[in-house]
């Protein structure tokens, strides 16, 4: 190739070189979304009028670039209506559009009512915008915003929002107050909310004018708040604002529940006075042995209602009373060992222990949990109320399944009052728990029968229940941020009332319940019986010529007076039975024992090897071990781990106004 021909494709390189730099740059130049690739807000600009009638007329304006993303026909811009003040009380506000313009010339708009607020879409759904920047002009009236203070009065106000969908390059805030008024202190947040940012500058603020503005850019979640207080009595504030009348109108759905709940504290005393109410015992005589055929255990339940851990202890102590087993007591907990040579025959509930251990074996009650203990703890407790409840207790379901009925009643209706978007799915929610705790509650109470299969049924299906209980509640708190935000948001007089209701049906629950006459019977004479335990008068006593106290008294009794909670008087009457005829002498622990009643009390040892009787055996015992059988019977739940605008009160996205918005 010869010079001047590779000299020709030279420069023509270079012209097509030359002309695709210059195509490229008129592109750039000609293409508006060049440079301005992504959507923000430009320009937040807000004039705020305080009226001297408390009221606000507030115009945002709001300069943004669409590029056809997010913002295709308009913007929509969300205001709050509902707020929750420090008391945890519910406070509405009005708020009404005045106009709305785009770029100076009226724009369609409409309404939609949110959880909390008011949604405005600016635009039409049929336009679609060019790319390019637009203003949009928003102004409304709104009430209930000022507060007032002993000294001052206060504009403690979200200029922005924290929740637009888009960046804001500029923001600002002009306050005209009425004539006569004069701004007397002030604080300006930005960032996110709960931030206090100082990135702001104040223009002015003396007079009745107030101006400040942000000097960075607020990215999304960040926003512009100010809190200004103004000289009091300037507004004034409407009685509907300040009244109680108001701030009741405000929590209509937490003044239902009240209501509702007054209403069913009336029928539960009603029906228990008609239903419930435990016919008279009579006259307390002092008994010196049990009723026949009552174990400890089941004393415990007719007398006082329970059956429990302490229940448990009770049948444990009487098992080895009896010659089926040796208690042995360390730092660890304790252990009950399975022997033989019993001399005596178990109860039907204390039996359901024995069938847990072999002749040899143990259980150890420390604090480690064990899946024996746990069935042997839930069969025991069946077992008691199978024998021992029907014929001396009526349930008197009915009336209590009315109350539940009537308690869901009261819960739905606050929900339906409150009329937020999430009380259809609380609502179902509420029921599924509702049923699933009358069907737990049916098979709890269902008919008693003496036969170990419906102990063994009962026991499944409350397990079972319980499970499903807690896979709902998790379901519950699945359903998305709008429930949560409903529970972490809940007001304080409804969130009282919430646990009165609960409250109310627990208590309602104990109470429906009332002895037969058979039962009346039984509790005075266990009454008795207990009073006996617990005589502290020994000579009052003596006038009744009572047994003789003799170890073997002593430990037979003892399972008696831990179930009725009257240990330590029992063991204190033996031991001043014991000092009396002189068996105490020290032993190399520092405690006192007897000789006699060592070998006696096989049943029971202590650290260290002792065996036998000590002062302290019988409240060690009874203090002690039901928390550990609690510990040994109950499984492991997993954990994870996880004022005014001023004086340092205020934050970034507090006060009123706020909300965000973004493009439709």
């Amino acid at each position: 190739m010869n010079n001047g021909l590779l000299r020709l494709v030279r420069m023509s390189l270079r012209s097509a070189f030359a002309a695709l730099i210059f195509l490229i740059s008129l592109g750039v130049l000609t293409n508006p979304s060049t440079g301005h690739a992504e959507e923000r807000i430009e320009n937040f600009h807000v004039v705020i009028g305080v009226k001297p009638d408390a009221s606000l007329i507030v115009t945002e304006s709001i300069r943004v670039y669409a590029e056809g993303n997010q913002i295709k026909r308009g913007i929509f811009r969300d205001f709050p209506t509902l707020y929750h003040g420090s008391s945890g009380l519910k406070r509405h506000v009005g708020f009404d559009v005045t106009s709305v313009r785009r770029d100076g010339a009226y724009e369609p708009y409409t309404t939609k009512n949110l959880s909390n607020g008011t949604r405005i879409y600016i635009g039409s759904k049929n336009e679609f915008l060019p790319q390019g920047f637009y203003t949009y002009e928003i102004t409304y009236r709104t009430t209930r915003q000022l507060r007032s203070f002993e000294d001052f009065d206060e504009l403690y106000w979200n200029v922005t929002g924290n929740d637009w969908a888009f960046p804001i390059d500029n923001a600002s805030v002009r306050v005209n107050f009425p004539n006569g008024a004069g701004v007397e202190q002030y604080n300006v947040y930005t960032g996110a909310t709960g931030e206090q940012g100082r990135q702001f500058v104040v223009d002015r603020s003396e007079g009745s004018v107030f101006e400040a503005r942000a000097t960075e850019r607020l990215p999304r979640g960040h926003g512009l708040t100010i809190a200004v207080g103004f000289t009091k009595g300037i507004v004034t504030f409407p009685d509907d604002e300040t009244g109680v009348l108001s701030v009741l109108a405000g929590n209509l759905d937490a003044v239902v529940l009240w209501i509702g709940i007054v209403v069913l504290v009336l029928y539960c005393a009603a029906t228990w006075h008609w239903f419930g109410r435990d016919p008279d015992e009579g006259a307390i005589v002092p008994l010196f042995e049990p009723p026949e055929g009552i174990s400890p255990a089941a004393a415990r339940l007719i007398l006082l209602r329970k059956s429990d851990h302490t229940s448990a202890s009770a049948a444990l102590v009487s098992l080895a009373v009896k010659g089926h087993g040796e208690i042995s007591e360390s730092t660890d907990g304790f252990v009950f060992r399975r022997t033989s040579g019993a001399t005596g025959a178990p109860s039907s509930g204390e039996r359901e222990w024995l069938r847990t251990v072999d002749t040899g074996g143990s259980l150890h009650f420390g604090g480690d949990y064990d899946s024996r203990i746990e069935t042997a703890m839930q069969n025991f407790k069946n077992r008691l109320i199978d024998e021992h409840e029907d014929g001396n207790f009526r349930a008197n379901r009915m009336p209590f399944m009315i109350a539940i009925a009537l308690g869901i009643a009261i819960a739905i209706v606050s929900f339906i009052v409150a009329a937020e978007p999430w009380w259809p799915p609380n609502i179902a929610a509420m029921g599924i728990c509702a049923a699933i705790g009358l069907v737990v509650y049916f098979v709890k109470h269902s008919s008693r029968s003496s036969g170990r299969s419906l102990s063994v049924f009962r026991a499944a299906g409350l397990k079972l229940g319980i499970l499903v209980l807690k896979a709902v509640f998790v379901l519950i708190f699945a359903m998305g941020s709008s429930i949560m935000t409903s529970f972490v948001e809940i007001n304080l007089l409804y969130a009282a009332g919430a646990v009165g209701l609960v409250g109310t049906l627990l208590v309602y629950e104990f109470l429906i319940e009332a002895p037969t006459d058979k039962g009346t019977r039984l509790r005075a004479a266990l009454r008795g019986f207990q009073h006996y335990l617990s005589m502290a008068e020994q000579d009052r006593l003596d006038k009744l010529t009572p047994p003789d106290m003799t170890p073997e008294r002593f430990e037979r009794l003892l399972p008696y007076a831990i179930a009725l909670n009257v240990e330590t008087a029992w063991a204190d009457k033996f031991d001043a039975a014991v000092q009396k005829h002189g068996f105490m002498t020290e032993g190399p622990d520092g405690n006192r024992h007897n000789r006699r009643m060592t070998d006696r009390f096989r049943w029971y040892r202590r650290s260290g090897g002792h065996q036998g009787y000590s002062r302290n055996m019988a409240t060690s015992i009874a203090s002690t071990l039901p928390s550990r059988i609690d510990a040994s019977s109950t499984e492991p739940a997993s954990t994870s781990s996880g004022s005014g605008g001023f004086s340092g009160g205020g934050f970034s996205g507090g006060g009123g106004g706020g909300g965000g918005g973004g493009g439709w």
